[in-house]
């Protein structure tokens, strides 16, 4: 199992874990790395190029009190995407998996550090820290679980609480995508490579769940903000949800587009504190979509289309052996076809 450790040393670091503990089950998240943080092992196995869908473990660890060795907190399960090697360093994508949660950190962390021997970050006497943030364990890891609960995910949002870089002040609370949603039947759309392959013309609901372990401080001003990036998806019932309440569980709408052809998009997702439509510092992350084309669809309704606009002519045909006779009915059939596709709205539009 590699282990995989995100710091809060720089903001984007601490954001990793946010959106680790926020993206539902099948998203990607970027690791990145300097290889001098990297151990041996792990890179010589980067160059052998072998370990694409390979278990990790994303772990937070807090190293800010050097008065006591660095903390490992267990926050997702996930397998390698791609591993790029640019210049110096390396950049990785993880794909999620399941939640992680170690009741007993002291014990998670015992194991790691007994398994993994001198690599795990340690605190000299001098309070600097030295070892890799990226490495593997010998053993197979029995102290950390793998759960789906959200029960579970808000024991492990706890324990991050419980660190100054995810205190109150800082994180005010945590959420999580639950998933995408079918709104006729409440059936889940399960994400592949990375997006959900959506239906056109058809409605869906995005589940979060937000939530923090005490009485956090949020106001009326504090928001979850959701973009759609392209015409494929839109938000009919309005962007925004208000963070009012310590606990709860927002419900979007989400319509998509009836295309011809296949399209692309997504969803950003912020959290804005004050005015909600102000530019958002950070962007949390990005739902991608694929919405299949309608072109079946399209073809059979402008065919269905042009024929009841050709029907009067090819009723009043006399001779039905007489191919020429047809040659009027071909045009009201192109015309139905055309309007199907949307070709008079789109020259109104060029126009």
């Amino acid at each position: 199992m590699h282990i995989c450790l995100s710091s809060a040393a720089r903001p984007r670091y601490r954001q990793d874990i946010i959106r680790a503990v926020a993206i539902p089950s099948g998203g990607k998240v970027s690791f990145r790395y300097d290889r001098k943080w990297i151990s041996p092992s792990v890179l010589q196995k980067i160059e052998e190029k072998a370990l694409v869908e390979q278990p990790a473990l994303i772990c937070f660890v807090d190293q800010q009190d050097t008065s006591r060795q660095p903390i490992l907190v267990p926050c997702r399960f996930a397998e390698f995407g791609e591993i790029d090697r640019p210049g110096s360093t390396v950049s990785l994508q993880l794909v999620l998996g399941d939640f992680a949660y170690a009741e007993d950190l002291e014990a998670f962390n015992r194991q790691i550090r007994a398994s993994s021997g001198d690599l795990v970050p340690t605190c000299d006497a001098k309070g600097d820290i030295s070892g890799t943030y990226w490495f593997e364990v010998s053993q197979q890891i029995t102290t950390a679980v793998k759960t789906t609960e959200l029960a579970d995910w808000e024991q492990l949002v706890t324990q991050l609480a419980e660190f100054p870089d995810f205190g109150i002040d800082r994180e005010p609370f945590f959420f999580y995508v639950k998933g995408l949603y079918r709104a006729t039947d409440r059936e889940p759309v399960k994400m592949k490579s990375g997006a959900y392959n959506l239906s056109p013309g058809a409605e869906y609901e995005i589940q979060i769940y937000h939530f923090h372990p005490k009485s956090s401080p949020v106001q009326a001003s504090t928001w979850l903000r959701l973009d759609a990036d392209s015409s494929a998806v839109r938000l009919p019932a309005g962007n925004l949800a208000a963070v009012d309440s310590r606990y709860d569980l927002k419900r979007i709408r989400v319509m998509t587009d009836t295309a011809v052809f296949k399209e692309e998009g997504g969803i950003h997702i912020y959290r804005v504190d004050g005015n909600p439509q102000a530019d958002p510092a950070v962007d949390e992350f990005r739902l991608a979509f694929k919405v299949r084309g309608a072109l079946p669809t399209t073809v059979c309704k402008g065919l269905l289309l042009g024929a009841l606009l050709a029907s009067p002519h090819v009723l009043s045909i006399d001779d039905f052996a007489n191919l020429n006779a047809y040659v009027p009915a071909v045009f009201p059939l192109i015309a139905g076809i055309l309007v199907a596709f949307g070709v008079r709205k789109r020259a109104d539009l060029i126009g």
